[in-house]
């Protein structure tokens, strides 16, 4: 249980909307907070605060963001990763994100045209993913968050997927974070790190592949493929940073018995 502090009675009702998919958030008006990071629900909208950082204001960022980056989709290594000119071809694009942060790469495949679909099992960034569903609403209006394990939720997925997107950064505990941003949900995910489970790259794969045409991967240049027995189809490397696309039917299963 956590909890979503508010400025004012005035935004208590937009703060409890926000959090209506979940049993999990009390929303509250808020008084003396001595946590180390929390959510705070303003006037102007969504904030991340911190005892260590200015206020992260979601709105400003996320404006921001896609100004930045929606005039330079085509320069975008996670798009030509995809190879998107190609798959533009076909009728409807659907991406699914399974590790959704602060939902940067979700947003790119929105702008891009993908129907997306994001996976989170962090409270606190699942929060800050369904405030950016709402207010992108009029520039990517198929935006889903779904509050859940990546793993149970492949575990009982029926649709098929254009891509799948998987970023595990958090989980190879990768250190020396430079961005604010990046330095916040390393806090949210720390905080609520005691009562989860490490996600399981080989159960990722196995089940990923059942249900999309590619499965992006990324990783730092300098580690290693994200199951070490399988190399990529193919790969998208930029100056920091490499997209890993995994295409056909190559199973564990079948690696084990060879």
């Amino acid at each position: 249980m956590i909890k979503l502090y508010c400025q004012n009675e005035n935004v208590l009702l937009d703060a409890q909307k926000l959090v209506a998919f979940t049993n999990q958030v009390t929303c509250c008006v808020a008084a003396e907070i001595s946590d180390e990071i929390y959510l705070f629900y303003t006037n102007d909208g969504l904030e991340v605060r911190s005892l260590n950082f200015k206020p992260l204001r979601l709105n400003e960022f996320y404006h921001d963001f896609i100004k930045k980056r929606s005039s330079l989709l085509s320069k975008e290594n996670l798009l030509q990763a995809l190879n998107c000119n190609k798959l533009k071809t076909t009728t409807e694009l659907s991406a699914l994100d399974l590790t959704g942060g602060l939902g940067r790469d979700a947003l790119i495949l929105g702008l891009a045209g993908f129907k997306v679909t994001v996976v989170e099992r962090n409270l606190y960034l699942a929060c800050i993913l369904n405030y950016l569903a709402i207010i992108i609403k009029g520039v990517i209006p198929h935006f889903e968050v779904i509050y859940q394990d990546s793993c149970n939720y492949l575990g009982s997925n029926q649709a098929e997927f254009t891509c799948i997107y998987y970023d595990p950064m958090f989980e190879d505990n990768k250190k020396a974070l430079s961005k604010k941003d990046m330095q916040l949900i390393d806090l949210f995910v720390n905080y609520e790190q005691s009562t989860m489970n490490k996600i399981d790259n080989s159960v990722i794969y196995q089940l990923a592949k059942q249900c999309c045409h590619k499965l992006v991967v990324k990783r730092d240049n300098k580690q290693e493929f994200f199951i070490s027995q399988i190399k990529p189809t193919y790969q998208k490397i930029g100056k920091t940073v490499r997209f890993d696309v995994y295409q056909g039917d190559v199973s564990l299963t079948d690696l084990m018995v060879n």
